[in-house]
């Protein structure tokens, strides 16, 4: 796995992880609601991390775009599934179990499909 890759990965992660919060946020912790405006101020380091995605994933999938922008996608239902079951405790569904598969099926083909 390439240095690249990694960083992509990571960068997607973190950014879809602070999106989840930044839009989510609200519903958990009330001083969030109140303070739009600082979360409003976390848009900009969450949009150079999807900047970074892209600087990144780029060589990673030797200049095509649509493997970085699905990896990016996979990083988010991934990681909506994770924060929306641990901290707003939805359950755990068949549904989800589906999407978790759908979503490596797309990584799959990103990766091994040549």
């Amino acid at each position: 796995m390439s240095k690249n890759l990694l960083i992509l990965i990571a960068c997607s992660v973190l950014a879809q992880s602070l999106t989840w919060l930044q839009t989510n946020g609200q519903l958990i912790w009330p001083w969030i609601k109140k303070n739009e405006y600082i979360v409003l101020l976390a848009s900009y380091p969450i949009g150079w991390l999807f900047w970074k995605c892209t600087e990144y994933g780029y060589p990673a999938f030797d200049g095509q775009p649509w493997p970085v922008r699905f990896l990016i996608h996979v990083a988010g239902i991934l990681t909506f599934i994770i924060f929306t079951t641990w901290l707003l405790k939805e359950p755990f569904t068949l549904k989800i179990v589906v999407q978790i598969l759908l979503c490596f099926s797309i990584l799959g083909v990103q990766f091994f499909w040549k």
